[in-house]
């Protein structure tokens, strides 16, 4: 099938060093299964990363509202119809190399915006991120045309999965079946590492649609424990401190007689330990005290016989 590349690159707005490059970029894989060339499909995957990115970071410099408004406006942005209905304002759609049996067909719109995709990763590998930025502000943030208000199941699961902390969101493409022209998608969708859903489509991101609306559904039913406060711990140890000294007897009064108590008891000790060194050293003079002390009885009582009572004299 004869490709012309300057009327593509006219419209496009950008001279490809690589033409070859630029050919992939319009090779769908009903036209790829048919002749064996390469499939635009790889370019479509890291240009939807780079169209993300674009979109994101031009909201952000806008400042268009909190992060949940500009997740709402990005999806928007970057779904399907205002990408596909970019390519045929430009009349790119013209140029796609499809099999025999979509010949006859008008590209459809999910076909039209995987071709946009395609086409930015194509000029972001020829030429650099700036020529990919321009096209997509060239032919779709510039561009003031009515979107609608979507808040698609992607976007849905993205805000709930933010809104409890669940951790990151990935989808990944299980298999593709079925003809070139009537393809049937399978994708699933993981959260923080965790299988949650898969879906079915008649396109990748109709599959990741509906793997996104099952695992909302599951996710949502799911109950999430409530973040608690930082000093909530601190004040459940000290109420259970509190019950453990009461339990104990441990209050304030009861320290104090403690306290006093073991200051008797160690006074006790000392002296009683300083009675035993004295008595250790000084055995001898126990014993003499010991004698002294019977010799002032004996006299005590002897004085008593002999000395006559003070009432008697009188």
């Amino acid at each position: 099938m004869i490709f012309y590349t300057h009327d593509c690159e006219e419209k496009i707005g950008y001279s490809f060093k690589d033409k070859l490059l630029l050919r992939t970029c319009f090779t769908h894989t009903s036209y790829s299964n048919e002749h064996g060339e390469e499939s635009n499909e790889n370019l479509e995957f890291l240009g939807d990363s780079i169209l993300n990115f674009t979109v994101a970071e031009y909201l952000f410099k806008a400042h268009s509202g909190d992060e949940g408004d500009m997740t709402k406006r990005r999806a928007e942005l970057v779904s399907t119809e205002p990408i596909g209905e970019a390519v045929r304002r430009m009349g790119l759609d013209e140029f796609l190399l499809v099999g025999e049996g979509e010949k006859n067909r008008k590209p459809k719109l999910n076909m039209c915006a995987d071709l946009f995709e395609a086409v930015v990763a194509g000029i972001y590998l020829d030429g650099g991120e700036e020529r990919a930025k321009k096209f997509i502000y060239d032919n779709l943030l510039s561009v003031k045309t009515p979107l609608k208000n979507i808040c698609d199941n992607k976007t849905k699961l993205q805000e709930f999965v933010q809104s409890v902390k669940g951790g990151a969101i990935e989808y990944v493409l299980l298999k593709k079946e079925g003809p070139d022209h009537s393809p049937k998608f399978t994708s699933a969708v993981f959260v923080g590492g965790n299988n949650i859903a898969s879906g079915e489509g008649t396109s990748k991101k109709n599959a990741e649609q509906s793997a996104a609306g099952k695992a909302l559904e599951i996710l949502s039913k799911k109950s999430f424990p409530k973040k608690k406060k930082g000093n909530a711990p601190a004040k459940k140890e000290r109420g259970e401190e509190s019950k453990f000294s009461s339990k104990n007897g441990n209050s304030s009064g009861d320290k104090r007689k403690t306290s006093e108590k073991r200051e008797r008891q160690s006074e006790k000790g000392e002296v009683s330990e300083k009675i035993e060194k004295t008595s250790g050293k000084n055995g001898d003079k126990k014993a003499f005290y010991r004698t002294n002390k019977k010799k002032r009885a004996i006299k005590a009582q002897i004085i008593t016989v002999i000395t006559p009572k003070r009432g008697k004299l009188n």
